[in-house]
């Protein structure tokens, strides 16, 4: 409950035209190896939302479909974040058209939040996609250009160590590779093109605020004193 209180809290407070607002707007990025409850936590935000009527406001993603199929939830929606976002196959550049524009609007209805699941498979070039079409699909609501996502609060859940996406640069860069060394790539394989997506997206994953959850924290911690982030 105060898991849920605290993510939700993000939703209030819509600026004076409607639009959503920057100040109140959350980026986290829970990471934890295999066992840590990562997916309880997610699943305490979507039961959360459920109860509390607001389960339209709350969309579930992530690159790949398994981990949306197994967080289902009856009144929260999960598709792929490609779908979520009208983003081709691919997943670097968006669908075009008044269809795929029409399509976007209506999945982003009434939207205000967004899980990503498993999300280090996702590439920094889909992430900067996904920032973009995030704000075309809010349209009016969005709030003012630098916000990223259009005002969205957007939770990452995974496993930094775990898998990277194939074949495209990661959001996160370690000791052991470099963004330099990442766009450097890309020019040698004729992909130049995606430099300025690749850098886009994990300058958007810096502004994220990241909450560890230690490997000993399992679902039966539910004392409030005891939650393995801070509230």
């Amino acid at each position: 409950y105060i898991m849920g209180s605290a993510f939700l809290k993000a939703a209030d407070g819509d600026d004076d035209t409607g639009r959503l607002n920057k100040n109140n707007q959350l980026l986290m990025v829970v990471n934890g190896e295999a066992g840590t409850g990562k997916s309880r936590v997610i699943r305490c935000f979507c039961w959360f939302a459920h109860q509390h009527t607001r389960a339209q406001e709350l969309v579930v993603t992530s690159y790949q479909g398994r981990p949306v199929a197994n967080l289902r939830n009856p009144g929260v929606k999960g598709v792929t974040s490609s779908m979520l976002a009208e983003i081709n196959p691919k997943g670097d550049k968006p669908r075009r058209g008044q269809d795929a524009e029409n399509r976007l609007q209506r999945m982003y209805q009434f939207k205000r939040f967004i899980i990503d699941d498993e999300a280090f498979l996702t590439s920094a070039p889909h992430f900067h996609a996904l920032n973009q079409q995030s704000r075309r699909g809010l349209a009016d609501r969005a709030a003012p250009i630098g916000a990223p996502f259009g005002g969205m609060s957007v939770i990452l859940a995974g496993d930094v160590l775990q898998h990277k996406p194939v074949n495209s640069p990661p959001l996160y860069f370690g000791a052991d590779t470099s963004i330099f060394q990442a766009c450097s790539r890309l020019a040698a394989e004729g992909n130049a093109h995606k430099i300025n997506s690749t850098t886009a997206g994990a300058d958007l994953y810096r502004q994220f605020n990241e909450v560890g959850l230690p490997l000993a924290v399992r679902p039966s911690c539910i004392h409030g004193d005891r939650l393995p982030f801070p509230i």
